[in-house]
């Protein structure tokens, strides 16, 4: 179930052929303003992907699309903080002009500095799907994403050597303005989370 934070607009919007579910997360007209969609509507209800010792197999999807790529923050994927367009910390899909970002970006970051790598994919408003995994390394992370529907790219993969505070999640979609007096946002078309657990 959606939650909000930050001021702007939430809405659904028609969906398309392809796209049949949209739901659009804008940020408000004012200077450095951000949004966030995220699923968990509480600190009850994060999902724990790993712990100090033990990896959870998963494979999280997220289809979206940007409908801008000017002046604009952005980050997707995991994150225990909803409150920033800049979280604690996370493993997340980043693309961000006041980082001087191009291509979207595979981050890991552990409190301190984000660790960012390009997935290959070039910036712009058409749809993608973004992948993060684990397969069995506890705190590795596999990112990849396809362009326009097409097959999934370059993997990247990274650690997050956090694993104390740091391993419970919100799936969480941030979008904001680069202080700018400018609305910017996003559209969300389907969540996919599978996992491997031990009943």
């Amino acid at each position: 179930f959606p939650s909000h934070e930050g001021s702007g607009s939430y809405a659904y919007i028609t969906g398309t052929l392809n796209n049949p579910g949209q739901y659009q997360t804008a940020c408000a007209s004012a200077s450095g303003n951000a949004s966030a969609l995220y699923l968990g509507g509480s600190g009850l209800t994060t999902f724990v992907f790993a712990d100090a010792t033990t990896p959870i197999q998963f494979e999280l999807r997220i289809t979206f699309k940007l409908n801008q790529t000017n002046v604009t923050r952005f980050r997707l994927g995991l994150t225990n903080d909803i409150a920033s367009v800049l979280p604690g910390r996370g493993e997340y899909l980043r693309y961000d002009t006041s980082s001087g970002d191009t291509h979207f970006m595979a981050v890991v970051k552990d409190g301190g500095a984000e660790a960012a790598t390009s997935l290959g994919v070039a910036v712009d408003t058409n749809w993608h799907t973004l992948r993060i995994r684990n397969t069995g390394t506890n705190l590795q992370y596999k990112m990849s994403m396809n362009t326009s529907g097409g097959a999934f790219g370059n993997e990247v993969t990274a650690t997050n050597t956090n694993s104390v505070g740091g391993i419970t999640r919100y799936i969480c979609g941030i979008v904001g303005n680069d202080a700018t007096a400018a609305a910017k946002s996003f559209i969300l078309d389907a969540v996919i989370l599978r996992a491997t657990v031990t009943r």
